[in-house]
């Protein structure tokens, strides 16, 4: 189902009630104003006989307008905040099936951006256009036709000058759609730019460039959106110049109309203040038509953006089990340097792989061929004999966990980021943790505590070994690990790699791991070999180094 198809299905009924609403509150707006010409007319005649009743009628009416608009607009909000909702519910889950490349190719404020403005603007377009656009021309016909029941020469007048003013308005808001599209686009940017400096604030103070940054941003982003918002005020200012003579000067016009066709007793004095007051109730509906043009040309240029990005999700697919994966890197090249060269192996279930080499020389960039995080030329990976380009994602996510280089932890807890919200026996939890070397952890301060924003409140240590605990839990049939000892101690280092080694026996998982020390080495039945040349190979366990 898609986000058009979602939005109507969810808002439909609701929408149905307001447009309903509408119509009983125009039917009031007219009344009123046909009750108001009776009363001028009974004061105007000396005519007393009556007078209380329409009154009264009146008075009813106000009310009875009063609870109907009321209900119209409550119910206009709740379809607004309800397709509000849907659309970024839609919108995020679809980013969230997305291909890993896609973020990788895509800033944090862009994503920001699509996730929020625009699939909030888009949805609530789907919910409103339409049945508001209805409701308004339908309310201006009705309007115009109590006006035309007065004097035909005066409605004639009244229906060109609102003419004019609805196309000098709609050529001003496509001016005004125009700059806010670019500024929206740019808000994005400033987004993606600021979050990344914050990101980054650690090498921004470390080599003192927060003057630099400051005036990159201030020169660059910062002052192309200025000058664009100066334009947008420009075209803004003249749609409030052109909305206030709808609004103020335009009623005083057609007041001052009325008053000379009634010098030559064509109109009454109460058919005057009738008129004035049905052309302020038009107000809304001509401002809603003059900007239903651009707004629907601007909603066309949101869903080809949108259309872009999301895709409609299927539902769950059936996942086959690999039982080994065949890697072959003829030759990698990156920067223009060969980066690694004549590389051949297989991992099977159960081997415990070593992947050896001084810094640069591709071990992280091998896990993540592996991975198919990456797919450069000269590589090609294998997963029971089909090749890695015929392999969905999904599949390989559910075989291989990867635990990368820098863990990343969200702010949940403890509990929450190993599980990521699957249910896992207790036995199976206890077990991760022991292998993962978290008891003294979980002693102090329990599985519910809390984690600080990327993990603030734990030591580099602790963040590795919940997130190898992540990775190891789902019993996968294979486990990258790149670096994960990194940030331990000598001694809980080798015993983390021989609980991971265990564990990895007992449910034959092969293991992949890259490590500066030597805790996996002793333990793997294979070893890779990476030089910095660009050249390596298989090793077995009797083979030299």
């Amino acid at each position: 189902m898609n986000l058009k198809k979602t939005i109507l299905k969810s808002t439909w009924k609701t929408t149905v009630i307001f447009i309903i609403f509408s119509m009983v509150t125009n039917f009031c707006m007219v009344s009123i104003a046909r009750k108001i010409e009776n009363i001028i007319s009974q004061l105007e005649g000396l005519q007393s006989e009556g007078f209380m009743k329409i009154v009264l009628y009146a008075g009813a009416l106000c009310i009875f307008y009063m609870i109907f608009n009321f209900g119209y607009w409550f119910l206009y909000n709740c379809v607004v905040k309800k397709a509000s909702r849907l659309s970024i519910e839609y919108v995020y889950g679809n980013f969230l099936m997305k291909q890993l490349d896609y973020f990788t190719d895509k800033g944090v404020g862009d994503i920001t951006y699509s996730t929020i403005t625009l699939a909030e603007g888009v949805g609530v377009y789907y919910a409103t256009f339409w049945p508001m656009l209805i409701v308004q021309i339908v309310t201006l016909l009705i309007l115009f036709g109590t006006i035309i029941s007065y004097n035909i020469l005066f409605s004639l007048f009244v229906i060109s000058s609102i003419f004019l003013l609805i196309i000098f308005t709609s050529l001003i808001s496509k001016k005004l759609a125009a700059r806010t599209a670019i500024s929206e686009n740019l808000e994005a940017d400033i987004n993606d730019k600021i979050v990344q400096s914050f990101q980054g604030i650690s090498v921004i103070k470390t080599f003192r460039r927060e003057k630099y940054y400051s005036k990159k941003y201030r020169d660059g982003l910062s002052a192309q959106k200025y000058k664009n918002d100066i334009a947008r005020d420009f075209w803004y200012s003249l749609y409030v110049v052109i909305y206030d003579v709808m609004t103020v000067i335009f009623p005083i016009i057609v007041l001052l109309a009325g008053f000379w066709l009634r010098g030559r007793n064509l109109v009454s004095v109460g058919a005057v203040v009738a008129i004035y007051s049905i052309v302020g109730l038009m107000q809304e509906p001509m401002r809603e038509i003059a900007d239903s043009v651009t707004l629907y040309k601007e909603n066309k240029a949101r869903e080809k953006k949108l259309g872009k990005i999301v895709e409609p999700y299927f539902g769950e697919m059936i996942i086959p089990r690999m039982e080994k994966i065949d890697v072959k890197i003829t030759e990698l090249e990156i920067g223009g340097r060969a980066l690694i060269k004549n590389i051949c192996f297989q991992i099977g279930r159960g081997d415990i792989i070593s992947v050896q080499g001084p810094s640069g020389s591709g071990k992280s960039t091998l896990l993540k061929i592996i991975m198919g995080y990456i797919r450069p030329e000269g590589c090609e990976c294998c997963y029971d004999n089909t090749i890695q380009n015929l392999i969905p994602d999904e599949v390989r996510y559910a075989n291989i966990s990867f635990v990368e280089q820098r863990p990343f932890l969200f702010t949940e807890s403890i509990k929450e980021n190993i599980i990521l919200g699957e249910e896992f026996p207790e036995e199976l939890l206890k077990e991760v943790i022991q292998v993962c070397v978290l008891e003294e952890m979980i002693e102090e301060y329990g599985l519910e505590k809390e984690i600080d924003w990327i993990g603030g409140n734990v030591s580099g240590g602790e963040m590795q070994r919940i997130t190898l605990a992540r990775a190891i839990i789902r019993k996968p049939r294979f486990l990258l690990l790149d670096e994960v000892t990194a940030s331990l101690d000598t001694a809980t280092a080798e015993k983390v790699a021989r609980n991971i080694v265990a564990f990895a026996k007992k449910y034959e998982i092969g293991v992949v791991a890259v490590s500066h020390k030597d805790e996996f080495e002793k333990l793997s039945n294979k070893k890779v070999g990476l030089l910095i040349s660009g050249k390596g190979g298989e090793k077995d366990e009797n083979q030299e180094d």
